[in-house]
């Protein structure tokens, strides 16, 4: 993160940055989406949600079962310092996780990256620590890794503030460099 600023696109920008493994696709993330623009349509040419990293063909197919092809664009993989500048440009980061056995007691580096980044995150998480770090931070919302419908209420609040300028910049947290691989 040092020396880099954050410069948002003009668009209401949603970033997935990583690579995609059974159990953490942003799938829901895509019902979400489509949710939010249902709700507002004006919204569709002012929207992109960038996914960052390996993706399967499975996840391509549900964005076009979503009908998002014009929404979503898929990077591929791109190097770390181009994803940490995604992740401070971004107005939303996204991150899913899957229930699994194990899901409890993942805690996602990616996690780490956004919070420091500083826009808001929505995460996708099953109950465990991803859902204590994020909860404590009052602009991250936190819905069930299948809702859709609560993902697409946080977006119409965030897209909300975008559209009326008051959605803040990102800032760095209070308290984050106590997460440092350092402390």
């Amino acid at each position: 993160f040092e020396g880099k600023r954050s410069n948002p696109d003009a668009r209401f920008t949603l970033l997935y940055a990583g690579n995609m493994y059974p159990g953490t696709s942003p799938t829901t993330a895509l019902g979400s989406v489509r949710l939010l623009l249902q709700r507002k349509p004006g919204l569709r040419p002012r929207l992109r949600l960038r996914v960052m990293g390996v993706h399967e063909p499975a996840f391509r197919n549900a964005v076009a079962r979503q009908g998002l092809g014009d929404v979503v664009r898929l990077e591929g993989t791109r190097p770390h310092a181009e994803a940490v500048q995604a992740m401070l440009d971004a107005h939303v980061l996204l991150d899913a996780r899957d229930e699994q056995v194990n899901a409890a007691g993942q805690l996602p580096v990616k996690l780490f990256e956004y919070l420091r980044a500083g826009p808001p995150v929505l995460g996708f998480y099953p109950d465990g620590e991803a859902v204590d770090l994020l909860s404590a931070h009052p602009d991250c919302v936190r819905v069930s890794p299948d809702d859709a419908e609560g993902g697409a209420r946080a977006l119409d609040v965030w897209a909300g503030r975008w559209e009326s300028g008051t959605l803040p910049a990102p800032s760095r947290r209070p308290g984050i460099e106590t997460l440092g691989r350092a402390r």
